[in-house]
């Protein structure tokens, strides 16, 4: 049990630190505002903007791209974030196109819970 604590202890402060000041390394979550799954929603990735750093730099400058089921129910996914930004998301299709938008405010030490709202391809 101690050497859980312990563990746990050392996780928090290695996200805590981060990359420098203002940044931490955190637990980012999506859920649907509709209750669809990635699985019926037609959204194969979640693209994140704005306080998040990508090193894989898999969706351009400034954006990072997961896999849709990486961060829902219960899932989630460690990003590098800006403490002083918004995090912006966008649920996209296959083709690229955005189905789904939220955002959310990274806290030092909290999840980050993003909800993502129906936008109609807008």
């Amino acid at each position: 049990m101690a050497a859980v604590r312990t563990a746990a202890c050392v996780l928090l402060a290695v996200s805590l630190a981060g990359c420098g000041p203002g940044h931490a390394t955190l637990p980012v979550a999506w859920q649907f505002a509709d209750g669809r799954r990635c699985s019926d929603s037609s959204v194969s990735q979640v693209v994140l903007y704005g306080a998040a750093s990508c090193k894989r730099g898999d969706a351009g400058p400034g954006a990072c791209a997961y896999d849709c089921a990486a961060g829902e129910a219960g899932q989630h996914v460690a990003v590098d974030l800006d403490l002083s930004a918004a995090l912006l998301a966008q649920g996209q299709s296959l083709a690229g196109d955005p189905l789904y938008r939220g955002q959310g405010t990274p806290t030092a030490g909290q999840p980050v819970a993003l909800t993502l709202y129906f936008t109609g391809g807008r």
